[in-house]
């Protein structure tokens, strides 16, 4: 699995407590504070590194619609099996941010808390 987003270090904090749950998982990480602009030497670093690492799974937590935008634009560029959006789900994992109470997920105002 490889992991895009998050600031510097939430990522790798996500990362170890994944892998401590589930020794053996191979997990890679990358911030996602880089130039992600189309045809930026840093852009194309990034689909590099992923595709180096070849994961079965990428997930892209940037929010939204930046997440969306991006694999957009690299969607066919990428070598994963499967690619996600999954907003702040390391944020959470890595203890960073805490989800929104249930109530606002299920009223579609998490963007509220």
């Amino acid at each position: 699995m490889f992991y895009l987003g998050g600031a510097p270090g939430v990522a790798e904090k996500a990362a170890r407590r994944l892998a401590a749950r589930w020794p053996g998982a191979r997990i890679a990480v990358r911030h996602g504070y880089f130039d992600r602009s189309p045809g930026s030497a840093e852009d194309a670093a990034v689909v590099a590194e992923i595709n180096a690492f070849a994961p079965q799974v990428l997930l892209v937590g940037m929010g939204m619609p930046i997440q969306e935008a991006w694999l957009h634009r690299r969607y066919d560029q990428l070598d994963a099996a499967a690619v996600l959006p999954v907003g702040a789900a390391f944020d959470y994992e890595a203890g960073v941010q805490r989800p929104a109470p249930r109530l606002l997920g299920a009223l579609g105002l998490e963007w509220l808390f």
